[in-house]
């Protein structure tokens, strides 16, 4: 009976800490809250971050490179995805990482419209890289259904990469806003063509051709090492450079 008992109330635990994400054409979402109440980050289970603040200010997706591979969420092998009040846990296992995982944690920040995440490979296989690509602000109020990394929303982006700080600028030329990265020091940088997003590896190799510019990039991933992206708009409690990004990140999930 003892066992039962505990076995019951373990589950219960489990469910508490997991809470149910709904879904837009399959794809389970969450909505994290930033410091302004009409703005949002959707967090999808394919590692796609769309910045709602409140207007489109781009969408952040994330992949694999391993070998000549390369592969999106949604292609791994398996891909776990908990919301722990607020705070996100993925957890993807492929052939491409070997026996060990990927782990990605996300948190909003709550100084400023923003997202943080911490990603460190465990136990996986040497070579293995993540792809990044940002881009897609379209500058419109936009439903969560469209809120995708979209070729039509890429038209006229502008991309300023400073070795690892991208300035994303977007919308009329006369009202031109501003929305903030930060990536590790490793990553290597380069436009790409949204229309080309079959796999990571095409759209790292796409070109900037194209009327639908976005920046990609990848950096290797060290097991046991822990790196860090910041998507953020700028104020002044908000002013970030990749050696402050480890606290940034405690301070969010402490919260």
């Amino acid at each position: 009976m003892k066992k039962y008992l505990v076995l019951a109330i373990t589950c219960l635990l489990v469910t508490a800490a997991t809470a149910v994400a709904p879904k837009v054409g399959g794809n389970a979402f969450v909505s994290l809250k930033t410091k302004n109440e009409t703005s949002q980050i959707v967090a999808r289970q394919t590692l796609q971050f769309s910045l709602l603040v409140p207007e489109l200010a781009g969408t952040l997706r994330l992949g694999v490179i391993k070998s000549g591979e390369s592969r999106w969420a949604e292609q791994l092998k398996s891909t776990t995805f908990i919301n722990k009040k607020g705070a996100l846990e993925y957890q993807l296992k492929d052939t491409l990482l070997g026996k060990g995982y990927l782990s990605v944690k996300a948190v909003a920040l709550t100084v400023t419209d923003g997202i943080i995440m911490e990603i460190e490979a465990v136990n996986t296989t040497e070579g293995l890289e993540l792809f990044w690509a940002a881009g897609a602000a379209s500058g419109k109020v936009t439903d969560v259904a469209d809120a995708f990394l979209k070729p039509e929303w890429c038209k006229d982006n502008v991309f300023v990469m400073e070795r690892n700080d991208l300035s994303l600028f977007y919308g009329e030329s006369m009202k031109l806003k501003i929305y903030n990265y930060v990536f590790p020091v490793e990553t290597e940088s380069r436009l790409g063509d949204a229309h080309q997003q079959t796999t990571p590896l095409q759209f790292f190799n796409s070109g900037k051709k194209t009327d639908a510019p976005a920046l990609v990039g990848k950096f290797p991933l060290i097991a046991g090492k822990k790196y860090y992206i910041c998507a953020y708009r700028q104020n002044k409690e908000a002013d970030f450079d990749y050696s402050l990004l480890p606290t940034v990140f405690s301070k969010a999930i402490a919260k």
